[in-house]
């Protein structure tokens, strides 16, 4: 699944008016980069930090190309996407929102919601940190799991242009 687009906008709201501030445990990505999670640039630390309990984190954008490219795994990918993980759908100019919501283990779920011209597709997934790996579980009943091992990368923003733009071909 292809996902580039911009930054997306981004805030915490508590679910309910009145809802009581109490200081944040570490966000998965904090625990998973450790040290590493400092070098991240503020905005991305905001973004990747720790939602206060009691509130979820929202954010919204534009993904210039959203979906497959592979037409031969449509049968596949639609069958995934009833299970709210991947879709068959490749388009261009795709808004999007995310609602994180920090559970009391210590993990994070998240439901994302892509507006495709013809239909709207969920997303759905929790993070969890184990042995300082994440481990993303995918899908309405999470049963689909991977593995993840996150390292900050220091690059130029002209850079990470080409990179994208070399990945496209």
């Amino acid at each position: 699944m292809t996902v580039e687009g911009q930054e997306p906008t981004t805030g915490a709201t508590p679910p309910h008016v009145g809802a009581p501030s109490v200081e944040p445990r570490q966000s998965v990505y904090q625990q998973a980069l450790g040290a590493e999670f400092h070098l991240l640039d503020p905005n991305l630390q905001k973004y990747f930090g720790p939602i206060p309990h009691g509130w979820v984190g929202s954010a919204s954008g534009l993904y210039t190309v959203a979906g497959s490219r592979h037409r031969a795994l449509c049968p596949v990918l639609a069958l995934m996407a009833w299970r709210h993980i991947l879709f068959p759908e490749l388009e261009q100019n795709v808004p999007f929102t995310v609602t994180n919501r920090p559970r009391a283990d210590g993990s994070l779920s998240a439901v994302r919601t892509f507006d495709y011209a013809r239909r709207t597709r969920v997303m759905e997934d929790t993070l969890t940190v184990v042995d300082g790996e994440l481990r993303d579980r995918l899908g309405k009943r999470r049963g689909l799991e991977a593995s993840l091992q996150l390292a900050v990368i220091a690059a130029p923003a002209s850079a990470r242009k080409r990179i994208l733009q070399s990945e496209r071909r």
